[in-house]
């Protein structure tokens, strides 16, 4: 018959703990948000001296810090519960309850139902994993900069060094905070990037002072400029798939760390094939029906190695008209830069690198300016 539309209880009324959820069904996805969510906030701070090198140079040292507060993630609702699980197969019931039967219905040996593990009640069981949108993440970042900039006719640059840590359990909204303690997925945000210096650069050639006797047409108007990079890779996020935990939660279980990473160049072979960056060794399955003891991101992938560099020449036709004709390689020494490996310990590409970012690309282009 016709069920919509239909008016939900209020919620905290008495009403939500009798709820018949016939009337919603078919249902096998209903997220939820907190009636208790805030506004979230950051506290920003910011400290920097500056010194004048030279009439065109300054040097900054600087302290950047941020934390924040209330950040909006999410965490599940529904769980399934591995002691009923462990309960279910000591009882006889069938199906056997393994990974992933969390929604199963089982039959015990007297003949009665049990409509899965999970028990978060009022949500149903059939409604499988659920979320609950609510304030429950946090950030903390803090850095140190130095920064050297000059400002000239002929040479500018600006070249800066940055070293930071940046810590959340939560790096973003698809980022699911563990349900049974926000804290467990406490570790390195997706986006820390230990070190990481940048120098950008032009310089105006002086081909007129160099070739006085040549026409100034063909001299003047040169210059080279680029954009080198040297930083530490993206933290490696390890998980482990299968539902090994028993809880029936995406993408929170993590595997055992039983030793220490050992890196290597992601060129050399390890246990699971060619293109290795870490060797899995210091990690073991998940205890079943618990969660384990490896941080979901403690330590970082493959760096960056990057330089880009153009050359450019501005050719006068009259005072209003000119010709720009501009050549640039994007990574002109052809460096290797491994994106990161797989971290599902589930997987058997585990500690692999998979994929490489752009190798050197070069271009021309002209333009026509009046």
């Amino acid at each position: 018959g016709q069920r919509f539309p239909f008016t939900f209880p209020i919620p905290g009324s008495a009403a939500d703990k009798t709820l018949n959820y016939a009337q919603y069904e078919p249902l096998t996805y209903s997220p939820g948000y907190s009636i208790h969510n805030r506004l979230p906030y950051a506290e920003h701070m910011n400290l920097s001296i500056q010194r004048e090198l030279s009439q065109s140079t300054v040097l900054t040292l600087a302290y950047v810090g941020t934390q924040g507060h209330r950040l909006i993630s999410q965490y599940d609702a529904n769980p399934g519960s591995p002691a009923i699980c462990n309960q279910l197969n000591a009882q006889g019931a069938t199906p056997t309850c393994t990974s992933g039967g969390e929604s199963v219905t089982y039959t015990l040996p007297n003949g009665s139902l049990v409509y899965g593990t999970r028990t978060n009640l009022p949500a149903p069981a059939f409604a499988g994993f659920n979320t609950v949108t609510a304030n429950i993440a946090n950030s903390n970042y803090n850095a140190g900069e130095i920064t050297v900039e000059r400002k000239a006719a002929d040479v500018t640059f600006l070249a800066a060094y940055t070293f930071s840590k940046a810590i959340d359990n939560s790096s973003g909204f698809g980022d699911l905070v563990n349900f049974s303690n926000y804290r467990l997925s406490r570790g390195l945000s997706a986006s820390d990037v230990t070190h990481n210096f940048v120098a950008s650069y032009t310089w105006a050639v002086p081909f007129d002072r160099a070739l006085s006797r040549l026409p100034k047409r063909l001299t003047q108007g040169w210059s080279i400029s680029g954009i080198t990079r040297l930083a530490t890779g993206f933290p490696i996020n390890i998980s482990q798939s299968g539902d090994v935990s028993l809880y029936g939660t995406e993408g929170v279980d993590v595997p055992d760390l039983v030793g220490p990473v050992t890196i290597q160049n992601a060129r050399n072979p390890g246990p699971n094939g060619p293109n290795t960056y870490f060797l899995p060794d210091a990690f073991a399955t998940g205890p079943t029906g618990a969660f384990g003891n490896s941080n979901r991101r403690f330590f970082h992938g493959p760096g960056f190695v990057n330089t880009d560099i153009g050359a450019s020449k501005r050719i006068p036709i009259t005072e209003t008209m000119a010709i720009d004709l501009r050549g640039e390689f994007f990574n002109i020494f052809n460096h290797t830069q491994f994106n990161n490996p797989d971290g599902n310990f589930s997987s058997g590409l585990f500690g692999v690198v998979t994929s490489a970012r752009d190798p050197r690309i070069g271009q021309v282009s002209a333009r026509f300016v009046w």
